[in-house]
């Protein structure tokens, strides 16, 4: 077709020549009729030869141009193909590169191994047994941090109060008084939960009137309360029944007051420095001042001494330090003076809403937790409490003039 095209221009540039060199012989001739007349019909004859030229050209070129588009489509579907191989080609290539990665990564891998097994360790020095103490112990200082914002933090959730009692939104809450060696209570809630079938939270304060709030406040189910306070809490209607603490076979300890030898009475005590051990520190200090009251020893008169525990206590009398101590539970010795109060062990506290069936329950469950308890509080298990010894308590205290609701306040 491209040729065909040429030859085409060329004869049409070739009839073009000839038809201006007929006008132009045209011109220069005379213009006589006869002389005119056979240019003039070479003239016509070559116009028309040229039309006839232009009109096969044009057909050429009508031609050349739907060749022109098939040659485009031809082409067009020919950079599609090749487009789509491409595609594919690219697509295998880069699978098998990722093959190669993979092969060549796991022998890089294993490469190192065998390098790091072919190492010899070098030498270095141990660190010390003291050092790993050290180590040790800021780390489980740092678990127990961490446990105690935990513990917090789900203290803080709120609680659903129309959902089941002891569902999870709802559960039976137990109120404990920290311990002097910050024990976990988290076996204590588990056993709890083990054997009541309900879900248990724990809070945990820093001592029995707060512990008593939470319970007359209805934020707390069962609360552990000394005597004093659970004096008060029965009085004021917020537990009618309770489980103590039992140890050995009993389920108080005494309350008393010893001397260094040379005090024989009450009259020698103003003036006189009290041993305070650190397990009387947390009694209520209304009980006592209410106790030497009833003697006529104002206790303000004394001058107190805080001391960690009874053998501390028994030194200071030993060597002066002390003139009398009140010991609790234990005497190391000493002259004792008088016992002051036959001091019921720690109480768990049952609210008076639950009912006699959730009430059975729960206490079934802290009859259970006799390891806890004695990891927890030296307890060798619990008991309900004997209502008649708490009234006899109680008729002691009323005695001494001690107020319940600032007793368990303080």
């Amino acid at each position: 077709m491209e040729n065909r095209l040429n030859v085409l221009m060329i004869a049409l540039a070739v009839l073009l020549l000839f038809f201006v060199a007929a006008c132009e012989d045209n011109d220069d001739a005379d213009t006589t009729e006869a002389d005119t007349a056979a240019p003039a019909e070479e003239v016509a004859d070559a116009g028309e030869e040229l039309g006839d030229a232009g009109a096969e050209l044009g057909d050429a070129v009508e031609e050349a141009a739907e060749a022109s588009q098939d040659d485009v489509a031809a082409a067009g579907d020919a950079i599609q193909g090749g487009a789509e191989n491409a595609a594919e080609n690219i697509e295998e290539g880069a699978e098998t590169a990722a093959e190669n990665i993979e092969e060549g990564a796991e022998t890089v891998v294993e490469n190192i191994q065998a390098g790091a097994e072919s190492i010899e360790a070098p030498d270095v020095d141990a660190p010390s047994a003291g050092e790993v103490a050290e180590d040790v112990g800021e780390a489980v200082e740092e678990v127990g941090d961490a446990v105690e914002e935990t513990t917090d933090e789900l203290a803080d959730e709120p609680e659903d109060p129309n959902a089941p009692f002891g569902s999870p939104t709802n559960p039976l809450t137990v109120s404990l008084v920290q311990a002097p060696s910050a024990p976990d209570f988290a076996p204590l809630r588990d056993r709890l939960a083990q054997h009541s079938g309900l879900e248990v939270a724990t809070r945990t304060y820093a001592n029995y009137s707060e512990s008593l709030e939470s319970l007359c406040s209805g934020a707390a189910e069962v609360a552990l309360l000394d005597a004093v306070a659970y004096v008060a809490a029965r009085e004021a209607g917020c537990t009618m029944t309770g489980y103590g603490g039992v140890q050995g076979q009993r389920t108080s300890e005494p309350l008393v007051l010893v001397s260094d030898g040379t005090l024989r009475s009450y009259q020698g005590l103003p003036g006189s420095t009290l041993c305070r051990p650190q397990r009387v520190v947390g009694l209520n200090w209304e009980l006592i001042t209410g106790f030497f009251m009833r003697r006529g020893v104002d206790i303000n008169t004394l001058t107190v001494q805080d001391v960690p525990d009874t053998a501390a206590a028994v030194a200071g009398l030993n060597d002066g330090t002390c003139d009398v101590a009140l010991l609790l539970g234990e005497t190391g010795g000493a002259s004792v003076l008088t016992t002051v109060v036959e001091l019921p062990l720690p109480i768990f506290a049952l609210s008076a809403d639950l009912t006699p069936e959730q009430q059975t329950t729960i206490g079934m469950a802290l009859g259970t937790a006799n390891a806890e308890l004695m990891q927890v509080y030296g307890w060798d298990a619990v008991a309900e409490v004997d209502a008649t010894n708490i009234d006899a308590f109680q008729r002691r205290l009323d005695q001494w003039g001690v107020n319940y609701q600032q007793a368990a306040g303080q």
